[in-house]
């Protein structure tokens, strides 16, 4: 076997098959969107705790992380779960 390729310190093996590349890619995303699910439940129960669904108004929500930070998909994901859970 080659020797594989290190990024931040990982060490990245060069010869794993395209499924397998597919695979864990679609494992990555299905425990992002669980997150997601869990985040908006979270932001969901503290609006609902604070009268804020009774009356919405304009409203900032700040996140401190990387994984807001770095992948930018995950945003969409959020509002998206946010939105269903909040029905709108």
């Amino acid at each position: 076997m080659r020797e594989g390729w290190r990024v931040r310190g990982f060490r990245i093996v060069s010869e794993i098959p395209p499924a397998s590349s597919l695979q864990v890619g679609e494992i990555c995303r299905l425990v992002a969107l669980r997150s997601a699910h869990m985040v908006a439940l979270a932001l969901s129960a503290i609006l609902e705790h604070t009268g804020w669904t009774l009356s919405p108004r304009p409203l900032t929500i700040a996140f401190d992380g990387g994984m807001y930070e770095q992948f930018k998909s995950y945003r969409a994901m959020l509002r998206d779960c946010l939105k269903a859970e909040l029905g709108e």
